[in-house]
């Protein structure tokens, strides 16, 4: 049994507002703190049955709110029989017993005239939530139509096994893109077959619904994070489909996680070359887009936290000062800090202009920029700061706190963060009894060595857990680092494969 219970991403998915997002981990955090519920005495194991008694005056209210009950429950049982199509109460999707989405991809044989000879669909679970559960789902057939992809076919069945056989698919030509759980039918992870992948990387922006972009959006990211789709081609996919993306959540989900894959799923040895076409093709995105969209505004924040080059250091400079403008661009306080702490990480800005700027912007929310500016400098001196305020001080507020800590592991600083390694490990076996739950939180989540994406630090990290006696909450979060830093590790191996 895996002692960090279920994997939050795995649980919420990718296209979650990040402020949700951020709500939604710290209930995860909870719920998993306190673990599960007591069990109940033989005394409570069945509720009492209380005697209510209603007064003349009330009896009537009470008549009148038992018939309405009574109505909503035959409402509610008519629309679920008219929604089940006269099916079966079997085939009610099991949920009990699983952590996470079970995996679900397509198995099939070919033909000389190509054309499904066998096809059908395998299912799997995590090995620490084995449970396989019960889907209806639909497979839809899109070919390439002119300049658009169309769904020639859709089969609707149960999936409940291991192994689903799909016979209604036997000697259908295969197209050029096949996707699983089509319509978004049930909560599952999909794989693409190589076909169907190398449909969605060039022609993504081909589909005319935002459902089925949204299914290939998330499949592709899927595979991506396991380690089953190169991370230069998720970049590739990325760069291909946002500019035509109507779903701005989409548009910035896709940015962020594209940004994610290039800066620790990639191969180091080509991360560079990949560093440079996705911040270029931000950029060209940004042009393109129409001035004073929301789309422009997307990708304006996004080449701006892809910033590595001199040429862009220069574009960002021009928008903060005004000296080269986007048509239509509106830089208003919050685009402004966007920049100002792109500048800041690139090491491009220092201490007084960021005092400046926070000046500028005399508030809470300006402070909390600025401090999280000054920490994701790449400089040592600036990470020292950023520990003594998150680690050590007790006079920071919270969420100043909370802002340098998303500030401090940058990836592409490890000189300046290698020496934090050990000293997050020290601090991580007695901080949740230092520090508070919230406190200890923010170090061990964000001070994680998530930069330092080497076989060296996870087996220091692995070493750690292994012989430490930290308190289990603690222990639950350095593992949740441990388990990206690994995931990454395998990514970039399989990126350097392709």
């Amino acid at each position: 049994m895996n002692d960090r219970g279920p994997d939050f991403e795995e649980l919420v998915g990718s296209d979650v507002d990040p402020a949700e997002r951020e709500r939604l981990l710290r209930v995860h955090d909870a719920l998993l703190q306190a673990g599960p519920p007591p069990e109940l005495t033989s005394r409570l194991a069945s509720a009492p049955t209380p005697v209510v008694r209603l007064d003349r005056r009330r009896r009537r209210a009470g008549l009148l709110a038992l018939a309405a009950a009574f109505g909503a429950v035959a409402f509610a049982i008519g629309f679920v029989v008219s929604e089940s199509g006269g099916r079966s109460t079997d085939r009610v999707i099991a949920m009990s017993g699983a952590g996470g989405a079970s995996a679900s991809l397509e198995v099939f044989e070919i033909d000389d005239a190509g054309r499904y000879a066998a096809f059908a669909i395998e299912q799997s679970a995590a090995p620490q939530f084995p449970t396989l559960r019960r889907h209806r789902l639909a497979v839809g057939l899109y070919d390439r139509s002119g300049d658009k992809l169309v769904r020639r076919r859709r089969v609707e069945l149960d999936v409940r096994d291991a192994r689903t056989a799909v016979p209604e698919l036997v000697g259908e030509p295969r197209p050029d893109l096949l996707l699983l759980n089509d319509d978004d039918l049930t909560y599952t992870k999909i794989r693409l077959d190589d076909r169907s992948l190398k449909t969605g990387v060039a022609d993504i922006g081909s589909l005319p619904d935002s459902l089925p972009r949204a299914l290939l959006w998330g499949a592709a990211w899927d595979m991506t994070r396991d380690a089953e789709m190169a991370a230069r081609d998720y970049v590739t996919l990325v760069l291909h489909g946002i500019g035509t993306e109507t779903d701005l959540t989409a548009v910035g989900a896709q940015c962020r996680q594209a940004q994610l894959a290039v800066s620790s799923y990639s191969d180091p040895a080509g991360r560079a070359d990949l560093s440079d076409r996705w911040e270029s093709g931000l950029w060209a995105l940004a042009e393109e887009a129409p001035g004073g969209s929301d789309h422009q505004l997307a990708f304006v924040r996004a080449a701006a936290a892809a910033t590595h080059t001199d040429r862009a250091v220069g574009r960002v400079h021009g928008l903060l000062d005004g000296s080269g403008p986007m048509p239509g661009l509106r830089v208003d306080t919050d685009l402004r800090w966007s920049l100002v702490t792109a500048l800041a990480r690139a090491g491009a800005l220092g201490p007084d202009d960021i005092a400046a700027e926070r000046t500028r912007d005399n508030t809470i929310a300006g402070q909390e920029h600025a401090a999280a500016a000054l920490a994701i400098r790449p400089v040592p001196l600036a990470k020292e700061q950023a520990w003594d305020e998150v680690v050590v001080r007790e006079d920071v507020a919270n969420e100043t706190q909370r802002s340098i800590s998303l500030a401090f592991q940058v990836p592409g600083q490890s000189a300046v963060l290698a020496p934090y390694v050990d000293r997050y490990l020290d601090v991580a076996a007695s901080v949740w009894e230092a520090k508070g739950t919230y406190r200890a939180t923010l170090i061990l989540r964000f001070m994680f060595p998530s930069a330092l994406v080497d076989q060296a630090t996870a087996d220091k990290v692995r070493s750690w857990l292994d012989s430490a006696t930290a308190n289990p909450a603690a222990r639950r979060l350095v593992g949740e680092g441990l388990a990206d830093l690994e995931r990454a590790l395998r990514c970039q191996a399989l990126d350097a494969q392709n």
